[in-house]
């Protein structure tokens, strides 16, 4: 299926800077928060509180209608979690997404944390997860293909053994998801080729399996098919003539 792809002129690019900022103010509240015995509602509800402080509205899609501030994935569950349920444990791994849009433009960003002092195999996904989205984020520039970011991020993931539960990203804008598509690693020379005003997420998902299986809900929560502890970091970056733009970074 292809996508039709949209630059973004600079209005567009300031209000998607604005999510952006709205977005990364939250997930660093949130980030502060992520403790034994506190409850994902109540991230939430910080999540909405601080967006509202930035003039920022909940993006995250909810099946059926409406949207929140988060989606909060604990243990096996890659992404897609809601931010309900029992209070967090320590010794559990989360991977905490946010959306936000200001005035109907929307990013996206995600990081994974261990409750608690993390078990080294938690702490090697969450600095592997940060590294490839780092490298993916290095390799956005004019006149690169798609594929390329998907590459970079690979080479990290799969040099640590991982696996790579979920894509590489997509394109943002109106809607949190659209197109284009970032390829899956191994499609180097695949995908749109990168020019000034395209706006996509670059997304690094691991597992500690190396297996790619996943299970997906009709509730939009995806699980790694082998049971094996994942998490997820990401950002909303545009592409400029002087290199990536994080909208995201805090």
């Amino acid at each position: 299926m292809r996508h039709r792809v949209e630059l973004r002129g600079d209005d567009e690019l300031e209000l998607l800077s604005s999510a952006g900022a709205a977005v990364a103010a939250a997930l660093t509240g949130v980030g502060e928060r992520v403790l034994p015995g506190v409850f994902p509602a109540d991230l939430e509800r910080a999540a909405v509180a601080s967006l509202t402080e930035w003039g920022a509205a909940p993006a995250v899609p909810i099946p059926g209608g409406g949207a929140r501030a988060l989606s909060l994935s604990r243990n096996d569950v890659v992404c897609g979690g809601p931010p309900a349920g029992e209070c967090l444990r320590v010794g559990e791994l989360v991977t905490v997404e946010c959306a936000a849009s200001v005035a109907g433009w929307c990013a996206w960003s995600a990081f994974g944390t261990s409750v608690g002092v993390p078990a080294e195999s938690d702490l090697r996904l969450t600095e592997t997860a940060a590294e490839a989205v780092r490298s993916g984020i290095g390799a956005v520039s004019v006149g690169n293909r798609l594929g390329e970011v998907a590459h970079a991020i690979g080479v990290v993931a799969r040099g640590a053994g991982c696996g790579m539960p979920v894509g590489c990203g997509y394109g943002i804008g109106r809607r949190v998801c659209e197109g284009p598509v970032v390829p899956a690693p191994g499609k180097r020379s695949t995908g749109v080729t990168s020019r000034p005003g395209l706006v996509f997420t670059v997304v690094a998902g691991v597992c500690d399996s190396g297996s790619d299986e996943v299970v997906r809900g009709q509730d939009g929560v995806v699980v790694t098919g082998d049971g094996s502890r994942a998490c997820v970091f990401g950002h909303t970056v545009a592409v400029t003539r002087w290199g990536p733009r994080v909208l995201t970074s805090s």
